[in-house]
């Protein structure tokens, strides 16, 4: 049986906060689960009641062991990276008000002159912003 021991005043209150008002679903899971488990809960119980498995609430309790709370939170980087995030937004600009009723045109410069290929809709989307 596993437990997470001697969490301070301190660390107690943060969880709880997190838990509570915690922006991401993940993360008030996760600072539930090392409240419940210092609170007596096995691996075994904690498991059932997230719906994961044993190697996820060990996996989440290593993260807050190493890390604290910082190990609760998701880590930045996740995800699709955008595809059109190396080019600067002035020059798509100017492409647009190159071509300004073609933006067929403006796909075909970028896939030419920067080797991104994206599609009308993507494009449209990122001149939305």
């Amino acid at each position: 049986m596993r437990y997470i021991k001697d969490i301070t005043a301190e660390q107690r209150a943060e969880l709880e906060a997190l838990y509570r008002q915690g922006t991401y679903v993940v993360e008030r899971q996760r600072s539930h689960c090392i409240l419940l488990s210092s609170a007596g809960k096995s691996m075994h119980e904690l498991a059932l009641i997230f719906g994961v498995s044993r190697l996820t609430i060990s996996n989440w309790l290593d993260k807050w062991e190493q890390a604290g709370n910082a190990g609760i939170k998701l880590q930045a980087g996740r995800g699709r990276k955008k595809k059109l995030a190396g080019i600067e937004q002035g020059q798509i600009e100017k492409y647009v008000e190159q071509h300004s009723r073609n933006l067929q045109a403006v796909v075909a410069l970028l896939k030419e002159k920067h080797a991104v290929e994206v599609s009308k809709k993507t494009l449209q989307r990122f001149l939305k912003r």
